[in-house]
């Protein structure tokens, strides 16, 4: 079924709002989790560094730095990172694009989503760097059943078939 709405969803609605998409997505660029680091904790910063370093050193040798930041502050990216960025999501077919947004949104983050698109992380991965805050939180509190259980069989759901579709549409060329 995800796979199917993915593909209802590329033909109808991502072809003719391709922009307005595109702008959406770029919002998040400026809020992504993964440029969100907290160093006053340090069990919680050890594992940000962990599953968000090779994401972030990725993201900063393909389209340019990232800002990180260290408060609740807007991250404010050099414009030529923005710019390129941007350019990436227009190159994008509206199967592709589809694609990314359903795992932007998934991953609460633009950046996995980027690293995902050119096979640099896998699926595993991806959701381990989603998830470093509410695992840790897991660690720290304990786990709510019927609340995290779920949360990370719905991810898990989500994002494979975004994953999944990528991967097919590969296999296309």
């Amino acid at each position: 079924m995800p796979l199917m709405t993915l593909c209802c969803t590329s033909i109808d609605r991502t072809g003719d709002n391709k922009d307005e998409i595109i702008e959406e997505l770029m919002r998040f660029f400026t809020t992504d989790t993964v440029l969100y680091h907290i160093p006053d904790n340090p069990k919680l910063y050890r594992k940000q560094r962990k599953h968000w370093l090779p994401i972030i050193d990725y993201i900063n040798e393909t389209y340019g730095d990232v800002d990180i930041s260290t408060s609740m502050a807007v991250t404010n990216h050099p414009e030529e990172t923005v710019q390129a960025v941007n350019a990436q999501l227009h190159e994008l077919d509206p199967w592709q694009l589809t694609a990314v947004e359903s795992l932007t949104y998934g991953l609460k983050s633009l950046v996995i989503p980027l690293t995902l698109l050119k096979n640099q992380i896998d699926l595993r991965d991806a959701i381990n760097a989603s998830r470093v805050e509410e695992e840790h939180n897991i660690d720290e509190c304990g786990l709510v059943e019927g609340g995290h259980d779920v949360d990370r069989v719905n991810t898990g759901t989500q994002i494979g078939a975004a994953v999944t579709f990528l991967q097919l549409l590969e296999t296309k060329s």
